[in-house]
C-alpha cells in the first residue's frame, strides 16, 4: 500500500507499507517532480464510481443500467447547497444545507 504525506517541510513523501506476517515494515521516501506515482481506479467521470484520484483505469467503472440521456442524471441541482452535483440534469430533493448561522 502506498500512501502520500506531506511533511512540515511541504515536501511530498510517499510512504510505502509492507505487511509481512505478523510485522509491519513502513518506509517513507520523498517524491520528486520526476516521480510518476501510479493510482488504479475507475477514470471515466461518467461511471457511478468515478475516482478523481486515479491515474490508470484499471476497467472497474460501474455504469447505470438505465438510460440517463432520457431520465437524466439524479442529484442536487442547487449551487447553494454542500452536496451540490454539477453533473446533475435532474434534481432529486438530496440537498443538503448548513444548520449553523
Amino acid at each position: 500500500m502506498i500512501i502520500l504525506v506531506q511533511n512540515s517541510d511541504n515536501i511530498l513523501m510517499k510512504q510505502i507499507y509492507f505487511v509481512l506476517s505478523a510485522v509491519f515494515l513502513m518506509f517513507t521516501v520523498a517524491v520528486s517532480a520526476q516521480d510518476t506515482i501510479q493510482v488504479y481506479g475507475c477514470t471515466d467521470i461518467l461511471a457511478l464510481n468515478y475516482d478523481s484520484l486515479a491515474t490508470v483505469n484499471d476497467g472497474s467503472c460501474e455504469y447505470s443500467t438505465t438510460d440517463t440521456i432520457s431520465t437524466g442524471i439524479p442529484g442536487c441541482m442547487d449551487v447553494l447547497a454542500l452536496n451540490y452535483d454539477s453533473l446533475a440534469t435532474v434534481s432529486d430533493g438530496s440537498c443538503e444545507y448548513s444548520t449553523t448561522d
